[in-house]
Order: C-alpha cells, then structure tokens, then sequence
C-alpha cells in the first residue's frame, strides 16, 4: 500500500495532450470550428455533406453546450448551481433537468469510485483558497470535512434538489465538460451527424462514430514530453486527469481526496476511456486522487479502462489494452504536432439514468 500523499488538483495537462494521428480519408467535407467554454477552448471537428451544413450543425451543438454552461458553471454568480449553493441548508430548488440528472449521475460517481469523486468538495477548494491568502483564516479540515458528502445533496424527483447542510457547495468541475460534451455529441447525432470528434484542451475527446466499415480515431497519448502511446476510439471518450506536486509550476486547479481533505501532491496522471465522457471525466480524477484503490475497483469490468502514471511507475488495468486498441509509443518520442482531427462520438448523459 501506498503512504496517503498530500494532494494538490490539476484537472488537465497540456503538457499530457492527446494528439490526434490520421485517420481513414474522409468521405466528406471536414468542418472545424473552435469556441471558448468553460473558461477553455473547445475544438470540434465534424464530416458533412457541405461547409454551411456543417457550420450549422456545429452551431447548434455549441448552443446546447452554452445553455448548459449557464447551469453548471460557478463562474457566473446567476448560474443555477450557484444558485443552488446559495439556497444550501435552506430546502429544496427546482433546478433544471440536465441540472439534475448531472447531480443524479455525480452521485452515482462517488458511489462507484468508493467515494474519490465528490462534486460536493466546493468547502475544501474555498477554504483551501482563502486560507492561501496573506490574512486568510487557517485552513481548517475537520470543519469543511463536515460539509463534504454525495449523500448530502437530496433530489427530489423530477427537478427540485437541495443541499441539506447550510455552507455546502458543488464545484462540477470536469464532469460537467463531459457531460456536456454527451449531449452536444446527441445533438450532432440528431441532425445527421455519423463521424465527428470534440475535444477539450488535448485532454478530454469524445468521439462520434467514425461508422462500421471505416478505420477509429487514433488517438495519441503523451505523458510529459514523451509519446506513451495511441488508443484507438469509436464512439467512445478519452480523458486525461495530472497532478503536479505542490511548488511546482501550475496553472491547473487543486485536485483533493474528499475522504480526508488533502490535496494531491505527486506527480501523477491518469488516461481513461470509456464508453461516456462524463463518466471518464469522474474516473480520471478519482484515479489521481487514489491509483490503488480506483485501480482495484476497476478490476470489476464496467466499460472503464485506465492507464496511471505515479510515482511508482505504469499500472494499468485489466481490459485496458484490449478495450482502448492501446498501441505503445517509442519511449523518449517527442510528441508530434496535431493532424487533421475527426470526428468523435455524442453520447448523451440519458443512457446513464
């Protein structure tokens, strides 16, 4: 067993992109449009018929994926998960729909990563934050710890939730880009759409189709400066969750074990795929805050397979290599520039009810 290490959050590394290689020749016109969102940028690729169609079709996916930024973002002090942070400890809100099922789908997160997901560590992160201050108050664990707990948000069917304890807070944070990136990848698919890519900041790629008969993605994995390796993905998704020890150079948030309070501090990273973005998103984080005990877990087949880096070396898990079409890359490989990017597959956050 491994000694707890502090923790310190890193949600993405840019310096552990995920590169796209080349694919199969399109049979289509390739369309690529970028859009800022969720204070990252959103790359999505789509094969269409023609450009204004595809433009179209893109833009109709980044409007569902802006309304629900307008929910789940803690950027906006109006945003409906403030202001159900706000409410916390004083009853139930109806919240909308996608709110709730992502609440519902968080729950269920928590429970399958033995507790190494929690979107209600909000009192960790913002006392963590104030106590950094030059005359902020002490960090005090024990006190935010009591606000802490998946079963503590109580949702009452089929739109009111309520947070039971007055000072709780839900941060989403990645899960709520992969869910997002479900229901634009549904709403693609509505329209036509069979062979599509969307992608994160090199670290979170959802991928639509491409359909039978046709080559998968190929996707590049780097860890640091060097190539790991590729997975091959078909209506799957890739996320890639890093930790970076405290003092070092970061530009990412804190990543914290919600069981004890303590903040990763360690050099680790972790690359899942899996059938649903959201659910990869939840496992990657839960990966970096516990290798051993979310590797175990994964023992269990779940359509979840994940590659960890850590401070003892490469661990894998069972079905990973099968599962993701993992092909290892030439040790000390520079990452190459990205290639052309395809399109990935939507999966709506539906199928996880």
């Amino acid at each position: 067993m491994r000694t707890p290490l502090r923790y310190s959050r890193v949600v993405r590394s840019v310096t552990a992109a995920v590169l796209l290689l080349a694919t199969a020749p399109a049979r289509g016109e390739q369309v690529k449009e970028t859009y800022p969102l969720y204070g990252s940028l959103l790359e999505i690729t789509v094969e269409s018929e023609d450009r204004e169609t595809g433009q179209n079709r893109i833009r109709d996916a980044v409007a569902v994926a802006h309304r629900l930024e307008t929910q789940f973002s803690l950027d906006a002090e109006d945003s409906v998960l403030a202001r159900l942070n706000a409410n916390a400890g004083q009853g139930s809100l109806k919240v909308p729909l996608d709110l709730f099922r992502l609440l519902a789908l968080s729950q269920l997160m928590t429970r399958s990563t033995g507790g190494a997901f929690d979107v209600t560590v909000g009192p960790l992160l913002r006392r963590r934050q104030a106590a950094a201050g030059d005359r902020g108050p002490r960090f005090n664990v024990s006190e935010a710890l009591i606000l802490v707990g998946a079963d503590k948000v109580v949702l009452h069917p089929p739109e009111n939730a309520e947070l039971a304890d007055a000072g709780m807070s839900v941060d989403f944070g990645a899960i709520a880009k992969g869910y997002t990136l479900e229901r634009m990848a549904a709403t693609l698919r509505a329209s036509g759409v069979v062979k599509a890519l969307l992608e994160f900041a090199d670290t979170t790629v959802l991928a639509v189709g491409p359909p039978p008969g046709e080559a998968p993605f190929r996707v590049r994995v780097t860890h640091g400066k060097s190539t790991a390796g590729s997975v091959a993905l078909r209506d799957r998704s890739l996320s890639t969750s890093r930790a970076r020890r405290r003092g070092e150079d970061s530009a990412y948030p804190p990543i914290v074990d919600p069981r004890s309070g303590r903040f990763v501090d360690a050099d680790r990273q972790a690359t899942v795929v899996a059938r649903h973005a959201a659910i990869a998103e939840a496992w990657s984080t839960a990966l970096v805050v516990d290798p051993d005990g979310a590797l175990g877990l994964l023992e269990e087949p779940r359509d979840v397979e994940a590659l960890v880096f850590d401070e003892h070396g490469e661990h894998r898990s069972p079905r990973f290599a099968e599962f993701s079409g993992w092909k290892a890359g030439r040790p000390g490989a520079e990452p190459a520039e990205p290639a052309a990017q395809e399109s990935p597959p939507a999966t709506d956050a539906e199928r996880h009810q």
